[in-house]
């Protein structure tokens, strides 16, 4: 039935050599390097975590070496199940097995260029993590991204100041690891041929199990480009009056250095400026929070208890002693950018984050504490196992609590918001809704189109010399956003983004957007805070704090990690299969119906024109040439 397979004992005594010719022999085969794989992913994740927490020469070479010897554990052991015939397996758990385990990744590269794979990314990530600006009046002091820049770019309403902020953010880290980028991209486009892949961007999509995935993405984002629309024409028209035509236009694209976050990747520092209703309220606890004296260890501790509310699990006590959850004071260099971590001992979980007490961070927090949910749940599976359904459902599972806890009603609980607030005022709605699609509506375009311009650098859409202009090229279609002013093919302005210079997939944030609303329509649904009949149970007003039958929806998915393709986990929590954009659109239909008619009653301009490239970004001569010698013949 198997043909007769023998491996070699080249990884210590608990994957001694044995002959697969059986489904027996594979199942034990598959068992032992389970265990092995859990024992170098826990020794890796400590590695990474020394390293992310305290950034040196020392703590990087560990983390390299415990990654390397998990990459070669990983490449034998995915080698070996590549040349399984898993058609002719019986059991449905193995097939699965055998098929994770057979995408090795970059992990198929000889072992000096996955070494030097790794040490690119490393020091990309250390380049990015240690960038620092010269403040602007004084030139003095040198501010991080976090916190200072960060609440620069909040705050801060002088075009002059944040177009200096932001140029000398990408100057120090996005332009600084450009020639090691178009590196990583030749060694990635190496490992994706090895694999059998055309190039990267084939091979980055494989755990979304779909061979049109990319089309699909393209497909979603355009079924969402009328409600951002007519989201950046109200938003434009907001801004052009509060700075003039010099700085914004009244018809075209919005300057990415005004929209209150480096990237412009989520506009929601701008709501004080966009309410639609200013003598009505909106949503923003950040006073409250100061000025009630909450901590960061407050903040971890509301989000814990809104779990347990619904009948989830508390955190570990390892959880508390491990974490980081704001940042240290000894001066030392560390990833400030939150996440959470699993290091795969059944009892390590933990949060690294260099909180602030405002209410974007308490955000923050119930998404981290949302990962660490889903590992928990999960932790009972075999290793292979342990991880969500796809990238986008980690991520969506994640804001599901992020989204359930920026309610009015929530905050109000919470004692962040006055009881006074009449939550069913329709003028106060229209507020709470801006405030939410200034974050998630504005953050769409951005979440897709990160993994876009990837996607076209390593499929040679662009060339690496021009891939900067081709960034600014997609920013303008996608996004309908402008640099403040010309930029360069010299410049790599994608690389001032963490996840860019960390080698971190993004497309798994545009489809968690879009995930997690199916996701709280179906827990809200369960928890009889939503009745699509009910006007008075409006989608975008549930709170389904305290709802177990809510929380048994979710552990319901949550329980069954990777095990089941993601489809599968999908219709478990949602009864359909398939990604959707109805839930949000039905969430923000009260806004988008308010914003059609707003926006033509103002006469305004929905969309912002077509681009000279030219007048954007100055194109590589060379590769400008070479295009146009291909042209020809």
């Amino acid at each position: 039935m198997f043909s007769p397979l023998l491996f070699g004992a080249l990884l210590g005594s608990t994957l001694a050599a044995v002959s697969l010719d059986t489904e027996q022999s594979i199942v034990k085969y598959i068992n032992n390097a389970e265990l092995k794989l859990q024992e170098e992913s826990t020794k890796a994740t400590f590695a990474s975590w020394n390293y992310e927490s305290n950034i040196t020469d020392e703590t990087q070479a560990a983390s390299l070496e415990a990654q390397e010897k998990l990459d070669t554990l990983n490449k034998e052991i995915g080698l070996m199940a590549q040349k399984i015939d898993a058609t002719k397996l019986k059991d449905e758990v193995v097939k699965r097995k055998v098929k994770l385990l057979s995408d090795v990744g970059v992990t198929i590269l000889p072992l000096d260029k996955l070494k030097e794979f790794n040490k690119i990314k490393a020091d990309m990530g250390s380049t990015y993590s240690k960038a620092k600006v010269k403040e602007f009046s004084g030139k003095e002091k040198d501010y991080s991204l976090e916190p200072e820049l960060t609440k620069e770019m909040a705050q801060n309403r002088d075009p002059e100041m944040l177009e200096y902020y932001w140029t000398q953010w990408r100057d120090q880290s996005g332009k600084q690891i450009r020639g090691q980028y178009k590196e990583y991209v030749d060694i990635l486009n190496e490992a994706a041929k090895l694999n059998g892949y055309k190039d990267g961007s084939h091979m980055k999509i494989v755990p979304y199990e779909s061979k049109t995935f990319k089309d699909e993405m393209e497909d979603t984002w355009q079924g969402l480009k009328p409600l951002y629309q007519q989201l950046h024409a109200y938003v434009r028209t907001k801004l052009n009056k509060l700075h003039g035509n010099k700085v914004v236009s009244k018809s075209g694209p919005l300057p990415a250095h005004l929209m209150g976050n480096m990237w412009a990747q989520s506009w929601s520092n701008l709501a004080d400026l966009m309410i639609p209703y200013p003598d009505k309220p909106s949503i923003n606890v950040t006073g409250p929070m100061i000025d009630q004296g909450w901590t960061q260890k407050l903040m971890f501790e509301k989000a814990e208890e809104f779990f347990e509310s619904i009948g989830l699990k508390s955190m570990p006590e390892e959880f508390w002693e491990g974490s980081i959850i704001k940042k240290p004071d000894d001066g030392r260099d560390l990833t400030c950018h939150a996440s959470a971590w699993d290091f795969y001992n059944g009892k390590d979980f933990r949060i690294k984050q260099c909180t602030a007490i405002n209410q974007e961070d308490f955000e923050t927090v119930n998404h981290e504490m949302g990962h660490i949910q889903y590992f928990l749940q999960y932790k009972h599976l075999p290793h292979l196992f342990r991880d969500g359904a796809n990238p986008g459902f980690h991520e969506a599972v994640a804001d599901i609590l992020a989204l359930a806890v920026n309610t009015a009603t929530s905050y109000q609980r919470l004692g962040l918001l006055s009881k006074d607030v009449d939550i069913e005022d329709e003028e106060t709605n229209i507020n709470i809704l801006m405030a939410k699609a200034l974050d998630r509506i504005a953050f769409l375009p951005f979440g897709y189109m990160i993994d876009k311009f990837r996607w076209d650098v390593y499929s040679g859409v662009t060339s690496q010399e021009n891939m900067n202009c081709h960034w600014w090229k997609l920013r303008h279609e996608i996004q309908g956003l402008q640099p403040p002013s010309k930029r360069s093919y010299k410049d790599f302005d994608a690389g001032s983004k963490y996840h860019v210079a960390a080698d971190v997939g993004y497309v798994r944030y545009f489809t968690a957007f879009i995930y997690q609303f199916q996701f709280y329509r179906s827990m809200c649904l369960a928890s009889g805070q939503y009745d699509p009949e009910d006007p008075k149970k409006p989608l975008h007003r549930c709170d389904f704090h305290g709802s177990t039958e809510a929380g048994d929806k979710l552990r319901e998915m949550l329980k069954l990690g990777s095990s089941r393709p993601w489809k599968e986990a999908m219709e478990v929590m949602t009864g359909q299969p398939d990604m959707s954009t109805g839930a949000i659109r039905e969430y923000f239909k009260p806004l988008e119906d308010w914003l059609v008619k707003e926006n033509a009653r103002a006469g305004v301009k929905v969309g912002w024109g077509d681009l000279d490239l030219d007048n954007v970004c100055e194109q590589s001569p060379a590769a400008n040439f070479r295009a146009r010698l291909a042209e020809l013949f």
